[in-house]
């Protein structure tokens, strides 16, 4: 079973699923720190600085955390570790797990992560206390049935796709494509900055669809309150790609230079380029997998005030 972002593909589910994969659940439970660390401040630095981290790490590093993720999957469950690649988690248990994750966390990795343990506890045991973040639970596990769709060869045709999962698929191969880039530095502090500047576009890039919506303007010229309707050509993607990286160029001083000539090469001469353009091709096919799940797409994203036209 796959999941996706984009409800106008989803089967029609008249209530939410009552059981999810194991990697299902996990991004579930990273979707569900998105939503509370843009909607709270319980991942501030000002609150915590090793909360900020452990917020940082569990989605930048989540390929990693995987590990700590079955590890806790198999103590809040019946689930034994040979048993869970092949077993569903019952959804009334996520929350169990993803507490235990925290605990897990905070014990192995030196997180002082007592203020979000306090916080799980209590919207188990008393809601009344914590009612937003109980929301922005409930809205999550509501929301996972309309992720549920066939697999990607079912129905894609790629001549198109919707904005949204545009954007998904320019993240996935811009985390991709970190781990070629960063290489190209050395450790000359001077160039440890840039490589800083490069990592902001190339693994957190998926905090800005207001400046996909900009790129996506620029390349077809249909207004951002347009975009949620329409579908785009595949062709013009990794324009797109290029117009959102150059807005960043601008933004951060014309420090991504490296990036900016590597996309522009890539897109004069893809064959010269065979890595660089598997992992393209891949991301395309990953945007229809799990992989997307643990991020919205914000429409109400906005672009600073200085950048606004």
């Amino acid at each position: 079973m796959f999941v996706f972002q984009d409800e106008s593909v989803a089967p029609c589910i008249s209530s939410p699923v009552q059981e999810v994969s194991s990697e299902q659940g996990f991004n579930l439970v990273l979707l569900f720190f998105g939503h509370l660390g843009r909607e709270t401040d319980i991942f501030s630095e000002i609150r915590s600085k090793e909360m900020y981290d452990f917020s940082f790490g569990i989605n930048a590093s989540r390929y990693e955390c995987t590990k700590d993720w079955d590890q806790a999957v198999c103590q809040a469950t019946s689930i034994s570790q040979d048993r869970k690649n092949t077993s569903n988690i019952c959804i009334e248990d996520l929350f169990s797990c993803l507490t235990e994750l925290v605990k897990l966390s905070n014990k192995e990795h030196n997180f002082q992560l007592g203020p979000l343990i306090a916080l799980l506890e209590e919207m188990k045991t008393d809601p009344s206390k914590h009612l937003r973040e109980i929301e922005i639970w409930e809205y999550v596990i509501s929301n996972s049935h309309k992720r549920l769709v066939f697999p990607y060869a079912e129905f894609s045709t790629e001549k198109e796709v919707s904005v949204e999962q545009g954007f998904h698929i320019a993240m996935l191969f811009f985390q991709d494509l970190y781990p070629l880039v960063a290489p190209h530095f050395s450790q000359d502090p001077k160039e440890q900055t840039i490589l800083s500047l490069h990592e902001i576009v190339l693994t957190w890039g998926y905090e800005y669809p207001a400046e996909w919506n900009e790129a996506v303007f620029r390349l077809t010229k249909i207004p951002k309150w347009q975009q949620k309707e329409i579908n785009i050509p595949i062709e013009i993607l990794f324009p797109c790609v290029i117009e959102f990286t150059k807005i960043f160029h601008k933004r951060l001083k014309y420090e991504l230079n490296y990036l900016m000539n590597l996309l522009e090469a890539i897109q004069k001469d893809p064959d010269g380029f065979p890595i660089e353009t598997r992992l393209w091709k891949k991301a395309i096919k990953d945007s229809y997998s799990a992989r997307t799940l643990h991020v919205d797409f914000n429409w109400n994203s906005e672009l600073p005030d200085n950048e606004k036209y």
